[in-house]
């Protein structure tokens, strides 16, 4: 998105660019990169991310500012059911008395029982920078992704790989951590990061932990340890270990004594945390990312530091330059909650600025929150952006005053006190469990608009002045359950042409709630009498015990969608520019279902149900276990496309298959404890069990049939039909356009040939024995039958490459294709039998009407290509490589790569041959910053010559070129007898240039001389070399073309091209980029 880091409004580029939206859930997710990394394999990097469902009371903010997560290229988090999979825990700790007690993750426990606790798999989330799955490992562990999924996610226990059942005999904790390898190869190595060192209860007078409660030390949370890409390239992560305590509101119990409701209490657990805090990146192409925290603790997590620095820059530099570095800085304060009765809490807006002493607040008042980002580049500053929220303030956390899911609400609680350390909240109403009811309580039902903003971003205002306006709606509707934020408008203001604003309105329709109320509404009850065992005198009356809600398996955390949404586009004059309606899948279901069919996308209700129970009386982790099929929900379905008349252009129908893997498989099995109260009885708790079947599938799209309108009844019609392999690829598209016409691309893949024979060392036997799935070539057919694919197709193009392995690193290597003059019948063509990928990765030309079209015949270490040939000429081209930043530094026509030679002493050298040196070598302690012709560096003679490593073909002319700095002198041989070259009478800020046409007398020639030297090339005399100047984080500096004329590239500080020159200086083009302020 280059307009958005250039800043510039375009009228062309979408807000969305910015702001990406789920138009079936209504959240949004702005998204602001800092630093990108990417090469033949993978794509990774910094940024900033918020979701704009809105902030919960509860939510601890990141090291960034509440709702602002950084994201760094991969992390996996999980949600806990029953107990950690990697702990072993019994429910009882001893043999004599019936002690209830409170359980780490907040199971009431009132009978004996030696079966473990944990007997249900923990749900675990991967985010990678493309992709976000879900995935548990079932009892004897085998993975199980949801949506399913071909990335392979392993676990290590005390670093050993485990295959098997995790289980033991003796309570214990292992030390959890994963290596996941994508379909492209590359490895994600991730260790623990945020561990829970302790857990207790405070304000639960009424019950104690017995002495043999033990304590583990689980992860919540992994971070990378490494990415070590399908090339062999590393991306390391490095932490140091903060420790910090953590206040959370667990649960709200109402405790009845004698019906007395006014014994409130609440569940709040304090949790002492060890957290892996980032300190920098190393990535291969010799940049940092380095993060700076506040040395002094925040106020709203003691002990724990805002971040207030990114800090991009280049590692290391062989002679003492200055690297250039792209600082971006966070300016941040505090959202407070008032401190005063909750009947006041929403009264006012605070904000507290950055203390260095928070110790004498109470953190839980208090919120960081992100106001602006700066960026400062080269000694030159700007502001990016800055940031406004709604005025409507976050309440204070473990305080009440929150609905369902967490989100704040005007519900009015029986005891509003959040003061002086005093935890006493609300407990919402109830129901009796009877005929008529569910056992459960109704949390905060009373909600608005104003309240649940609270702390939602609200407005994006970039240096440029340029404005992004968040206009937010509430899900809240006839249909129980919903909530949180959904987007209604979204408008982009220009900052310096308001006839490019433009104003987005979405409208919602067919509000759907996947998990009900009623499945979610997470509930205790318990009724006993008197407990009275020598030394553990206990009472126990009526007990209600409530939190906030989670989904299972939600849909990117959304309980709820919408089955149509309008999205019209308007400009500033109010005029309607476009329109689109977009229809979406939903579960089939808003209440709980039956056994899943066909066409329902709920997993199995599961609901416990027994006459001597209360239908759905349940317990976390499951609930009514109603879990969705959300790879099915949500897909579109139609759209509707209408002009600034408002008239339908172009719809667009959408097909697909929902598939699901059978649900009956043992394997997957896992048991979880469902206490329920008998009715009509004062019997204690009692548990039964229940089994859960997880389910996981994936959705095809199966065609597209869109129809172009000319009138309102008159239109055009084309279909495009798709079809997937075993591996859940995509196998075939097939396109009938209005004419009748059928064209088919038909996809193969590296495990379409087994690679074994005949011969096994091949690239394709590498890629199939590593697991990757990469796609080869695709076949595109042409013909005039239907779609049912009778009748005979004609091959009409053909492309393919064929790999090689070098250092491990594969590469295509050769390249063919379809040569004929008309269309290939599939009768004659007889499909992938045809091309041999062993036999076409040895360089042999393929079956008849195939002609090989290129070779690449050499690699460097880094898989860069050096050399190509063009078959039917047998001419080759040749190029130099700085593999470690990644840039192409010189191109050569009609030359081989042991014949060039190129140097701008721009790379970060090391001692002995190196690529980055371009068939040069010398002393590096020549290298010099104090004077360059073109980049940063140069090369002074005195310390040394240069001598190239090439393998010149003796007889053969060459030209040998270089520039020297005014008051230098130069010269060359032809590897035996000097030349005795002179200036040629062309100069450039100072510097002489010095070339020569000479006949190769050795394989390699040498150049020495006094003064700076620069811009060194050889290359054979018919042929012709443009070389290329760089500079990390900023970009192309300089071109020198064939003919010596140099074209220099000018930016500012921040990477932003402003001036294009010739060689005299004359200025060629001119960007002017617009500030905020400095019009």
């Amino acid at each position: 998105m280059p307009w958005l880091n250039n800043n510039v409004v375009n009228k062309d580029a979408p807000a969305g660019d910015l702001i990406q939206k789920n138009l079936f859930t209504g959240i949004g997710t702005v998204n602001i990169p800092l630093y990108s990394y990417s090469n033949y394999n993978i794509s990774t990097g910094v940024s900033l991310e918020y979701a704009t469902d809105g902030i919960k009371v509860d939510r601890i903010s990141s090291t960034v500012g509440i709702g602002w997560e950084l994201f760094t290229g991969g992390e996996i988090t999980r949600q806990v059911v029953g107990v950690e999979d990697e702990i072993n825990i019994n429910h009882w700790c001893g043999t004599v008395f019936y002690v209830p007690y409170w359980e780490r993750r907040g199971y009431w426990v009132n009978s004996k029982d030696t079966a473990k606790t944990d007997n249900a798999p923990d749900i675990f989330s991967l985010k990678l920078s493309d992709r976000k799955i879900n995935f548990q490992f079932s009892k004897t562990g085998e993975l199980f992704t949801i949506p399913k999924s071909s990335v392979k996610i392993e676990r290590y226990v005390n670093g050993s790989l485990l295959s098997g059942q995790l289980d033991s005999t003796t309570d214990y904790t292992g030390d959890l951590t994963f290596k996941v390898t994508d379909e492209s190869g590359n490895q994600y190595f991730f260790k623990k990061g945020d561990v829970a060192n302790d857990t207790n209860s405070v304000d639960l007078s009424f019950a104690s932990l017995p002495s043999c409660q033990q304590i583990f030390f689980p992860a919540d949370k992994w971070v990378l340890d490494k990415i070590i890409t399908y090339d062999g390239l590393q991306i390391g992560y490095f932490y140091d270990q903060i420790s910090y305590t953590e206040v959370q509101h667990k649960s709200q119990v109402l405790r009845e004594v004698n019906n007395d409701w006014s014994n409130v209490e609440e569940k709040i657990i304090k949790n002492s945390y060890t957290a892996q805090r980032l300190t920098r990146i190393e990535y291969p192409n010799n940049i940092n990312v380095q993060f700076s925290y506040d040395v002094n603790s925040r106020c709203d997590l003691k002990n724990s530091f805002r971040l207030k620095e990114v800090l991009v820059t280049e590692r290391t530099l062989t002679y003492g330059l200055v690297p250039q570095t792209q600082k971006y800085v966070f300016n941040q304060a505090y959202f407070v909650s008032p401190d005063s009765s909750m009947s006041t809490l929403f009264s006012s807006y605070g904000e507290y600025p950055i203390s260095t002493n928070c110790n004498q607040f109470d953190d839980k008042r208090f919120r960081l929150k992100l106001k602006s980002i700066d960026m400062i580049a080269q000694s030159q500053s700007r502001n990016l952006f800055n940031f406004e929220y709604a005025g409507t303030d976050i309440p204070q956390r473990v305080c009440g005053g929150r609905d369902l899911y967490g989100y704040p609400s005007t519900a009015v609680p029986i005891l509003q006190t959040c003061n002086n350390g005093t935890f006493s909240l609300m407990v919402p109403v109830h129901h009796w469990p009877d005929a008529s009811h569910y056992a459960g309580m109704s949390l905060a039902p009373e909600i608005a608009t104003k309240f649940i903003q609270a702390g939602a971003l609200k407005k994006i205002i970039t240096g440029s002045g340029a404005e992004y306006k968040l206009g937010y709606g509430l899900n809240a509707v006839s249909i129980s359950g919903l909530s949180g934020l959904r987007l209604d408008t979204l408008s982009v203001y220009d900052g310096y042409n308001h006839d490019n604003d433009l104003y987005t309105t979405f409208t919602y329709e067919g509000p759907e709630v996947f998990v009900p109320e009623k499945a979610i509404n997470y509930t205790y009850y318990q009724e006993g009498g008197e407990f009275n065992q020598p030394g553990h005198p206990y009472y126990l009356n009526n007990v209600w015990s409530s939190s906030s809600c989670l989904v299972n398996n939600s849909l990117d955390g959304a309980n709820y969608g919408y089955k149509k949404v309008t999205e019209c586009n308007w400009n500033s004059n109010g005029q309607q520019l476009n329109k689109t309606i977009t229809q979406f899948s939903g579960s089939g279901a808003t209440t709980a279902v039956n056994q899943g069919t066909d066409n329902n996308l709920m997993a199995p209700a599961n609901v416990f149900n027994d006459n001597n129970f209360y239908v759905g009386f349940s317990l976390p982790p499951y609930s009514n276990k109603q879990y969705l099929r959300s790879w099915g929900i949500g897909l579109p379905i139609r759209r509707e496309y209408y002009d600034y008349n408002n008239q339908l252009v172009k719809t667009e129908d959408l097909s697909y298959t929902v598939t699901t893997l059978p649900k009956q498989d043992v394997n997957f099995r896992a048991i979880v404890k469902l206490p329920s109260k008998k009715k009509n009885t004062d019997e204690p708790l009692e548990f039964y069990r229940d089994v859960y079947y997880p389910t996981t599938g994936l959705s095809y799209l199966n065609s597209i049939l869109t129809r172009n309108y000319t009138t309102a009844t008159s239109y055009s019609e084309s279909n495009v039909a798709y079809a997937y392999d075993s591996h859940n690829n995509l196998q075939n598209t097939i396109l009938q356009n209005s004419l009748s016409q059928n064209i088919k691309e038909v996809k193969y893949y590296n495990y379409n040939w087994n690679g074994n024979t005949p011969n096994p060392g091949t690239a394709i036997n590498k890629m199939n024995q590593d697991g990757i799935e990469k796609l080869i070539y695709t076949e595109t057919w042409k013909s005039n039958i239907d779609l049912s694919g009778s009748g005979q197709y004609s091959l009409i193009n053909l492309a393919t490459p064929a790999f090689s392995v070098n250092n491990n690193i594969i590469r295509p290597q050769y390249e063919y294709r379809l040569a004929v003059s008309d269309p290939l019948p599939s009768s004659i063509y007889t499909g992938n039998s045809s091309l041999d990928m062993n036999s076409l990765a040895l360089g042999n030309t393929p079956a008849t009407n195939f002609i090989k079209t290129g070779e690449n015949s050499l690699f460097d270490d880094k898989g860069n290509v050096l050399e190509t040939k063009e078959p039917r000429s047998n001419l080759y081209s040749a190029s130099i490589w700085d593999n470690e930043a990644g840039f192409k530094l010189a191109a050569v026509k009609n030359a081989r790569y042991n014949e060039i030679a190129y140097c701008g002493f721009e790379s970060n050298y090391i001692p002995g041959t190196d690529y980055r040196k371009g068939n040069w070598d010398f002393n590096i302690s020549g290298l010099a910053g104090q004077s360059a012709m073109l980049g940063r560096g140069s090369f002074q003679l005195g310390a040394g010559g240069l001598w190239t490593t090439t393998n010149l073909t003796i007889g053969k002319r060459y030209v040998v070129s270089f520039w020297v700095y005014q008051g230098g002198s130069a010269d060359a041989n032809d590897g035996v007898t000097p030349l005795n070259i002179q200036p040629s009478g062309v100069s450039y800020n100072g510097w002489n240039l010095y070339e020569k046409e000479f006949t190769a007398q050795s394989a390699g020639i040498g150049v020495w001389g006094s003064g700076y030297i620069d811009e060194v090339r050889l290359y054979p005399a018919n042929s012709q070399m443009i070389n290329y100047n760089f500079l990390p984080l900023i970009g192309k500096t300089a071109v020198v073309d064939p003919n010596d004329r140099i074209t220099t590239y000018e930016h500012d500080g921040f990477g932003r091209e402003t001036l294009i020159r010739d060689q005299n200086r004359n200025i060629l083009n001119k960007v002017v980029n617009a500030e905020k302020g400095n019009d």
